[in-house]
């Protein structure tokens, strides 16, 4: 036995609409109606929407009435039954695909439709009691449909007709401009409420500024009362201040003195090493010379040798007195590349073998600075010995020179003074330094080095220094790839003779 294929055609009746005798109006009961309508409206617009269902059955005389509204729900789009009356009653609020829906159909064709057991086609809407006829009549919102008012008969005897039609298209009608109030009416009670809201904030805020201005005010009066207390001991303390302030600016020299000497016991070490060396030459070759020599020519050859390791001495207690000595601030034009060679000259004869002292010069660097070379080779003697133990199995040392624009050190420091800086690197391939050590280690007395080995200034000096000559000073550090301090001095004027510092050593 074969299965009847029911078609959409099967299903649609709404050409029966005009060949169907239809009822006689009453027009009575249907001003009555529409009046009851507008009355609630005006009361309970909440309700209208449930009111225009209930409406649409009594004067259809239909089984159940209802109104379907389009909405997306997670995008999908979706027909809900926002209101209902009669034997589905139980359904409100359901929701059916669009595709699925009756009301899909008469959306899309924009038109009322009445059809003649529609679950054939639509099985979405199978219940119990069964539909009979429903007719469909879309309503719209600026001219575009929204959604569906219905009417459903369970009965084969009941008929709907050309007036069912006009009144539920009246009903529709209503419905499309009891559907716009409301939804104006509840745009303006969350605008109602969201100003409700903002005039709240605003007297909260208001309540916590005037609770703010007595605070502070009451802060004022005691920021007055502790001027005044603190001007009192000021008064009083003034005299010890300023004993205290010269015994600071004494103890300050002290402390200046005593970094000097923690980097002179540094390249003392060294210094004491060679020199003993020299020494043991002298004693030997002395000796030889006591025992007597048989040929002349030894004798010279071995006095010689002696005259040199003296010479070699003297140029060792030169190098530490040079250092050694107390600084006196003197501002002079100074070249930077002869001096660093005269700084890693000295490193070379004073660091073990196993760190190598490398320069990597500008050749076209003939500007100069106004500066104090004596505090400039301070600065660098202190960044060479945090170097040096930062490196306790040997490593390379790095001095280097050139030329930067202001330009492009005005993305990293603050206003530049000049033009132009020389910039001097100290880069070492020690140990490194984390970015918690490398924000403290300009800090004074701040230092990483085990007691008695250092006293947290070297950095600070350094930092002071470069500081006192208007320049800055930068480093770059990771744990195990090293350290590069950079030091950047503004170039004051140009010059191709050479400063009498140089002259001098």
């Amino acid at each position: 036995m074969s299965r009847v294929t029911i078609s959409l055609d099967d299903v649609l009746i709404s050409p029966q609409l005009f060949v169907r005798p239809s009822r006689s109006p009453d027009y009575q009961a249907e001003r009555d109606a529409l009046m009851a309508l507008g009355q609630t409206a005006a009361d309970a617009p909440q309700t209208i929407l449930q009111k225009l269902v209930e409406t649409a059955r009594q004067l259809c005389h239909a089984d159940t009435a209802g109104i379907s509204l389009l909405e997306k729900h997670a995008g999908v789009e979706v027909f809900r039954w926002v209101a209902l009356t009669g034997v589905f009653d139980n359904r409100l609020n359901t929701t059916i695909p669009r595709d699925a829906s009756p009301s899909g159909l008469t959306i899309d064709r924009n038109s009322t439709q009445l059809m003649y057991i529609p679950e054939r086609v639509f099985p979405v809407i199978k219940m119990e009691p069964p539909v009979i006829e429903a007719l469909l009549v879309p309503f719209h919102i600026d001219h575009n449909p929204v959604g569906t008012i219905w009417v459903v008969a369970h009965d084969e005897h009941r008929k709907f007709d050309r007036e069912d039609e006009r009144i539920v298209r009246i009903l529709g009608q209503f419905a499309s401009a009891a559907w716009q109030l409301w939804i104006a009416r509840t745009h303006a009670e969350i605008s109602t409420l969201a100003e409700r809201q903002r005039k709240l904030k605003v007297l909260a805020a208001n309540e916590a500024l005037r609770i703010e201005l007595v605070e502070h005010k009451r802060a004022e009066d005691r920021l007055q009362q502790s001027t005044h207390d603190l001007e009192t001991r000021v008064e009083e303390r003034t005299r010890d201040l300023q004993h205290s302030l010269n015994e600071g600016t004494r103890l300050q020299e002290q402390l200046r003195q005593l970094q000097k000497m923690e980097g002179i016991t540094t390249l003392a070490g060294g210094i004491v090493h060679d020199f003993n060396n020299l020494l043991h030459v002298i004693q030997g070759y002395a000796q030889a010379i006591i025992q007597g020599l048989s040929q002349p020519q030894e004798l010279i050859r071995h006095a010689q040798i002696i005259q040199k390791s003296a010479e070699q001495g003297a140029v060792l207690v030169k190098h530490l007195l040079l250092v050694a000595r107390k600084p006196e601030v003197n501002f002079e034009p100074t070249e930077i590349n002869p001096l660093l060679r005269w700084t890693a000259k000295l490193l070379s004869d004073l660091f073990p073998k196993t760190i190598i002292v490398d320069l990597d010069l500008d050749p076209e660097l003939r500007a100069t600075v106004t500066a104090d070379p004596n505090q400039i080779n301070q600065a660098l003697l202190n960044l060479c010995i945090n170097a040096k133990d930062a490196m306790p199995n040997g490593g390379r040392l790095l001095l280097q020179s050139q030329t930067v624009s202001a330009a492009a050190l005005s993305e990293h420091f603050f206003r530049p003074m000049s033009d132009k800086y020389v910039v001097i690197s100290v880069s070492d391939t020690g140990s490194g330094m984390d970015a918690e050590i490398k924000k403290r280690i300009f800090e004074p007395f701040f230092t990483t080095k085990d007691d008695g080995k250092g006293t947290g200034l070297g950095l600070s000096m350094v930092q002071s220094i470069v500081r006192n000559h208007e320049g800055f000073v930068d480093v770059v550090s990771e744990p195990g790839r090293g350290s590069a301090f950079h030091i950047y001095l503004p170039i004051r004027m140009e010059t191709e003779t050479r400063p009498s510092w140089h002259e001098a050593q």
